[in-house]
C-alpha cells in the first residue's frame, strides 16, 4: 500500500510540474503578446516598460484594449483574465495539497 501511495504522489508531483510549465508557457507568450501591442500602439519606450513590469502592464493594456474596443470581451482582455483564474486555481490547489502530501509520504 505505500508502494501505490508512493507512486501516486510520484505521478501527482510529474503533473503538478507539467501543468505548472504549461501555465508559465502560457503566461510567457502573454507578455510577449502584451509587449507587442505596446510596441505597435505606443513605440518602443512603451514595449520596454512592459517588459520590466509583466504583471502591472498586462492589467495596463488589458484596460487600454478595452476602452479601444469599448467592450471588455475582446480577445486580449478574455485571454488574460482566464489566465489569472488558472493561475491562481492552480497555486491554490497546489499550496493546499502539498502540505499534506509532503506529511504523508515521509
Amino acid at each position: 500500500m505505500l508502494q501505490v501511495k508512493k507512486y501516486l504522489v510520484g505521478t501527482g508531483y510529474v503533473l503538478g510540474g507539467v501543468v505548472h510549465f504549461i501555465i508559465g508557457g502560457i503566461g510567457l507568450l502573454i507578455h510577449l503578446w502584451t509587449i507587442l501591442i505596446a510596441l505597435a500602439t505606443k513605440g518602443i519606450l512603451a514595449a520596454v516598460i512592459t517588459l520590466v513590469f509583466p504583471f502591472v502592464s498586462q492589467f495596463y493594456w488589458g484596460y487600454y484594449s478595452w476602452n479601444m474596443t469599448g467592450t471588455f470581451f475582446n480577445t486580449y482582455c478574455v485571454v488574460v483574465v482566464v489566465y489569472a483564474i488558472l493561475s491562481l486555481f492552480m497555486k491554490i490547489i497546489f499550496s493546499a495539497i502539498a502540505p499534506k502530501v509532503l506529511g504523508e509520504v515521509d
